[in-house]
């Protein structure tokens, strides 16, 4: 009886030791693969391989996935885009001969370049030749509410222990590459392939129009009206980015903005600010490109944006090539005309004559 006893006590505890054996063994198969369809998809962008599944990816939060591009692949660029998704739009191969690294996410402002900028010069480990900056108008709001987290955040979370290993086991993670292999058959606002180039996705006409809708309400409310106030420390930032890159070329454009939203931002009562604006930048880098005025781009935003303020990437070429001078490319003329200390106050009064086409 005691040896029935017995042997039964160790069957089941055999049958015990055997069901745990056989789930950790379930559970390890199964985080085995969600870190290899991790790594396959990488919506992270911690690691360098392109295959057929991770050519489109959505930038969902795109300070902390260039950030990692910055810390984790090779950075041989010697110059270096920032500003917001206007910028981010922009093709960073479009810039040729300067080895650009587009650094840009949406809705960054003045405020968050200082941090960007350092820590991608340590990264590189000399200073760059050259910083290209787009300036938006909406950043020199200093009531702008701001969503995102402080740039060491992110840098701090990149540089983390393990972190790229760890993040392959993570829930988020295999929510973002599902979304990305999703994105490979379905409109989504954008998509970046793995060398950091975003393309915008086409959308129906409908589409499009709700969107700017959605749009015109956030620069009415947000970007230029309600409690917007000149942000008095811009320009002293501005300084700050030339005072700790002694070495190095600044080349600052404005971006551009279609007639509808320059239009809203004039009944808006912004006219002053803007000029204020223009003559700060003009003040602190000595000569700005302007392409936030009404110009034959600006005008024919039905064939040149993809929204109110976002470029197809055939302007943002055109932008490219006239801030750099780059040859080769015919530029319309009155796109990006380049504001110095001696015709600013040409430049200001020829907006002001545009004034009427707003009905101001």
């Amino acid at each position: 009886m005691v040896f029935c006893l017995n042997a039964a006590g160790s069957a089941r505890k055999n049958g015990y030791r055997s069901w745990v054996k056989g789930s950790l063994g379930a559970l390890a198969a199964l985080l085995t693969l969600v870190a290899l369809f991790n790594y396959l998809m990488d919506p992270l962008w911690c690691f360098d391989h392109c295959n057929r599944w991770n050519g489109r990816q959505i930038g969902f939060n795109e300070r902390l996935q260039k950030t990692n591009l910055v810390t984790f692949r090779d950075f041989p660029y010697r110059s270096l885009l920032i500003g917001s998704s206007r910028v981010a739009a922009l093709n960073q191969n479009d810039f040729t001969g300067a080895g650009a690294f587009n650094y840009a996410a949406a809705t960054m402002i003045p405020a968050e370049y200082e941090e960007y900028i350092r820590y991608a010069r340590e990264r590189r480990g000399r200073d760059f030749e050259t910083i290209l900056i787009g300036m938006d108008f909406f950043g020199s709001n200093a009531s702008y509410k701001k969503t995102f987290e402080a740039p060491e955040r992110y840098f701090e979370t990149s540089n983390s222990f393990l972190y790229r290993y760890r993040m392959l086991l993570t829930g988020d993670t295999l929510r973002y590459s599902v979304s990305n292999l999703k994105a490979n058959g379905k409109q989504v606002r954008g998509t970046y392939d793995r060398g950091n180039v975003r393309t915008p996705s086409a959308r129906s006409r409908a589409d499009r129009e709700n969107l700017m809708r959605e749009q015109f309400v956030w620069f009415s409310t947000e970007g230029y009206g309600g409690h917007y106030r000149y942000d008095e420390r811009l320009k002293e930032k501005l300084q700050k980015l030339k005072h700790d890159n002694p070495g190095t070329r600044f080349v600052v454009f404005t971006t551009p903005v279609s007639k509808p939203l320059f239009c809203l931002m004039l009944r808006l009562n912004r006219l002053p600010d803007y000029e204020r604006w223009l003559r700060d930048l003009v003040k602190v880098f000595g000569g700005v490109y302007h392409f936030m005025d009404l110009n034959s781009v600006t005008r024919d935003y039905d064939r040149t944006f993809t929204d109110c303020d976002h470029v197809y990437p055939a302007v943002g070429t055109l932008i490219a090539h006239r801030v750099l001078g780059i040859p080769g490319k015919a530029v319309p003329a009155d796109f990006g005309k380049l504001v110095t200390k001696r015709n600013i106050d040409a430049i200001i009064a020829g907006v002001r004559a545009q004034c009427h086409e707003c009905g101001k």
